[in-house]
């Protein structure tokens, strides 16, 4: 039988993108889902078999590509809420693991992501954080982070934080407050977790790589938001070495965020392969 291949790229926060788009497209199509199943998470164990002649399609931004008869390998990001909203009850399911009890309405979740996001020049600031922090009236401040080692982390010292473990999907989805960093990771735990009563959703408007300001990214198709009241947006944010980065950043309820109509996106089915894009 015919079947829909993804080929993964960056790390695992992208690999849940193109798994479930690339799964959501061979259920569409009557095909089968060619690819392993994704680490940590059993219920998107799925067959492989051998690959045939197949045709290779660069998609952007929808899930209406054209897809004929025939076998397909799949590239993309797929980095839109839009494909998963109708889909999220489904793919809770396939993402399923059972949340922590042990942290209440008094436990705030801070996610810090480093890692190749130096090299790229898009951390977020410690304003970021800061700011973020004083929205919660939480006395217990728990930091999840791919490296606990770094300096970075000992400015959070001056909350009595604590490093919970390294960034782990199943504390992610224990949390009823988090304050979410730039990771496509931490945005899967956020909006799949059945806990969650308020979020803080970072919008990076003017970094040191262009390539990964917040208008770029929207303007690409590639658009996260998600207009759900729990959540808060912080716009107005820079990344480490740029000084606009530790301002103050503009707090953005949802409904003033999606009114205002701050950014307009646009649609691309297609992209170039020419350019390797490492975002997570």
């Amino acid at each position: 039988m015919s079947y829909i291949r993804p080929i993964y790229s960056g790390r695992l926060g992208n690999h849940i993108f193109q798994h479930c788009y690339c799964r959501l497209l061979a259920e569409q199509h009557g095909k089968n889902l060619n690819c392993a199943g994704l680490p940590f998470f059993p219920n998107t164990s799925g067959a492989t078999s051998p690959t045939e002649a197949e045709t290779l399609l660069r998609c952007r931004n929808t899930l209406d590509a054209e897809i004929a008869a025939g076998s397909y390998a799949i590239r993309g990001l797929f980095q839109n809420y839009s494909h998963f909203r109708d889909h999220m009850p489904r793919i809770k399911e396939w993402l399923h693991k059972r949340p922590l009890e042990c942290f209440t309405s008094d436990d705030l979740l801070i996610s810090i992501r480093l890692g190749d996001f130096k090299r790229f020049n898009v951390c977020l600031p410690f304003a970021y954080y800061e700011q973020a922090i004083r929205l919660f009236d939480c006395r217990n401040i728990h930091l999840v982070t791919d490296e606990p080692s770094h300096p970075f982390i000992g400015r959070f010292a001056k909350f009595n934080a604590r490093i919970i473990a390294q960034d782990d999907f199943v504390h992610g989805l224990s949390f009823e407050n988090i304050v979410m960093s730039n990771s496509t990771y931490c945005w899967w735990y956020t909006i799949l977790s059945g806990k969650m009563k308020r979020a803080v959703f970072p919008i990076p408007t003017h970094t040191r790589n262009a390539a990964y300001s917040a208008t770029k990214i929207f303007n690409d198709g590639l658009d996260l938001r998600v207009d759900d009241p729990r959540i808060t947006y912080l716009y107005n944010i820079g990344t480490w070495g740029d000084k606009a980065g530790e301002r103050g950043a503009t707090t953005l309820e949802p409904a003033i965020f999606f009114r205002a109509g701050i950014f307009r996106t646009t649609s691309k089915n297609c992209y170039s392969p020419s350019t390797r894009d490492p975002r997570h």
